[in-house]
């Protein structure tokens, strides 16, 4: 099966196919032994297809490109729309196209994952080039450095804090264009600085925020868990992982956000590989909000039961 324009429509043209399709009348196609299908369809309607194919699946995006030049505008756009550099041969291969193709291109990209090991030097090639991400996970240390990037405006935001970018003593400015749309915010924080940041009530859109904890919980965290629970007002899930190096005591239980809080939109999950690989690798990491989001509704049926 392959794409061939014609004037003013598109030929799919299909081999040996069972499905109705309109019968090619080129003399040669006629005498060849193999049977010759054409279906015809009009230049937007060939490209709307097209564009769904290669975002449905996303590794047949590299082959439409190798169709024609036309397709390749057509598709290029749609398969830089999500990148996700988990190595840094990906990372090389991003940054070739960045000096390679046009600027506008990269202005297409929606959701960028950034993994540890890409680092902080191959990390400046990259984040200055792709100024409209809706979604961001980066995980390499110092990246508020990295010129351009506050001035981002994700709606969705992963940021890694360890010893690299020197996490005992960042103290995000909330205020920042950075910070100004995002609705889904999550920290991996070995540190657990959070317990010393302030400025929570800037986070105007924050609806969902995902930070580290230790287990029992010390006086401290409690304190600025309820400065954030007041302060963030379109707040829906407070989301705390549970490091496992922190349970000594292997039959202990894991407690609820009611236990913790009293408030049903604290959610806590036990941290474990399958949803740190999910995150690293997809970035705003579907699946761990999806569990968050069942164990909140459970929550919420607790309180309503209890209130009757």
């Amino acid at each position: 099966m392959y794409l061939s324009p014609t004037t003013h429509d598109w030929q799919l043209v299909s081999h040996n196919s069972q499905a109705m399709a309109i019968p090619c009348t080129n003399v040669a196609a006629e005498r060849s032994p193999v049977s010759h299908y054409v279906f015809m369809f009009p230049e937007d309607i060939a490209r709307e297809i097209l564009e769904l194919s290669a975002r449905a699946h996303r590794d047949m995006a590299p082959q439409l490109i190798k169709l024609n030049r036309q397709v390749q505008r057509w598709i290029e756009p749609v398969l830089y729309e999500t990148v996700h550099l988990v190595n840094i041969l990906k990372a090389l291969r991003f940054i070739y196209a960045i000096r390679t193709k046009p600027p506008a291109l990269f202005t297409r990209v929606k959701y960028l994952t950034i993994s540890f090991c890409v680092g902080t030097d191959l990390a400046y090639q990259i984040i200055p080039h792709c100024p409209r991400v809706r979604e961001l996970a980066c995980w390499v240390p110092n990246v508020t450095s990295i010129p351009g990037f506050t001035n981002l405006n994700p709606q969705h935001l992963l940021m890694h804090l360890n010893s690299g970018n020197d996490s005992g003593r960042m103290k995000p400015d909330f205020g920042q264009v950075l910070y100004s749309s995002v609705t889904r915010l999550a920290f991996t924080d070995p540190c657990r600085v959070w317990t010393h940041w302030e400025g929570f009530s800037k986070l105007s859109n924050l609806t969902h925020l995902k930070l580290e904890w230790v287990y029992p919980c010390p006086f401290e965290y409690k304190h600025i868990l309820s400065d954030i629970l007041h302060s963030c007002k379109h707040l829906k899930i407070l989301l705390l992982m549970l490091g496992l190096p922190m349970l000594r005591d292997p039959v202990i239980a894991i407690p609820s956000g009611l236990d913790v809080m009293g408030d049903p939109r604290v959610v806590v999950i036990q941290m474990n590989r399958v949803f740190l690989v999910s995150e690293r690798a997809d970035g705003t990491n579907p699946r761990l909000w999806k569990k968050a989001e069942e164990i909140l509704s459970a929550q919420y049926e607790k309180v309503r039961v209890k209130a009757k």
